[in-house]
């Protein structure tokens, strides 16, 4: 009996392992009503219509392509009005039913100021996001970008179904278990498939919500930044790089005094409290 439930294990997650290869792009056959004047019931998916004249699909594979969609804009705007064209770029993705997943801002009092917001905006609504955005300042870059993964897509939806038709399997098989060592078996097929039911339901969520929801980087920031002159024979850059090591010469050789000072002190007074000693021995 051990040796047969060991067998019927192997040979079970054998067969839905190789099933798991197969992608949903294989063909297809669906079992329909013979059209009058045929001999056969069983209609190939790609002859098989619904009453409208529509091609019948299978239910797992999307009906439109599974895009995740990104953009990159940056925008200038006028003078003084950061904060303000900043916060309404962040209110972008609330009006269109999104959400702000990062914002930044750098700069210092008196200096121009400039910013990054990242926004998650429904795949339906990233046009009207981006004509949003490009209307709050004038556009100095924007760049979409798309990545289709549909196949992807619809080879992990095949691939968790066989997998949990492998689980329910196992988990059947042992409840037939008539020793432990057959339960460890069965267990520890058991356990391998659930890892990696819960390692595509993961990536499924991500391509979902990445799907769902795409991405926007806009880039807000004030005119007239202030070059700064370059220095073509660098005796500039030589003489601030002089200074510096300079200065951290002084800041090294403080640091290795004031670490240095207890020790030297500690030693001296032991120095002379055992000469004072030897001295009033010999005295």
């Amino acid at each position: 009996m051990k040796k047969v439930l060991i067998t019927t294990v192997f040979l079970i997650f054998l067969g839905l392992l190789m099933a798991g290869c197969s992608t949903a792009n294989d063909q297809i056959t669906t079992q329909l009503p013979a059209p009058k004047g045929t001999g056969s019931g069983t209609v190939s998916k790609e002859a098989a219509t619904d009453q409208s004249g529509g091609t019948a699909t299978s239910p797992s594979i999307p009906q439109s392509p599974k895009m995740i969609k990104t953009a990159n804009i940056s925008i200038e705007v006028g003078k003084g009005e950061f904060e303000k064209k900043f916060e309404e770029a962040a209110m972008v993705a609330d009006q269109v039913g999104g959400y702000v997943t990062k914002s930044d801002t750098s700069g210092q009092k008196g200096e121009l100021i400039s910013g990054t917001v990242t926004l998650r905006v429904p795949s339906k609504r990233f046009e009207d996001a981006i004509k949003r955005v490009k209307k709050l300042g004038k556009v100095q870059k924007a760049a979409t970008g798309g990545e289709d993964v549909s196949e992807e897509y619809v080879d992990l939806q095949s691939r968790l179904k066989n997998y949990k038709a492998q689980e329910e399997a196992l988990i059947a098989l042992m409840a037939k278990a008539q020793s432990v060592q057959d339960t460890l078996t069965v267990q520890q097929q058991l356990t391998s498939v659930q890892e990696q039911i819960e390692i595509i339901t993961g990536r499924l969520n991500y391509l979902q919500n990445r799907t769902d929801f795409s991405t926007i980087d806009v880039t807000v920031e004030e005119p007239g930044a202030v070059v700064p002159e370059t220095d073509e024979w660098g005796f500039i850059t030589a003489l601030s790089t002089a200074a510096r090591a300079f200065l951290w010469t002084i800041n090294a050789i403080i640091i290795i005094v004031g670490a240095v000072a207890p020790i030297i002190i500690l030693a001296a007074a032991v120095f002379f409290l055992i000469r004072w000693l030897i001295k009033r021995r010999y005295t």
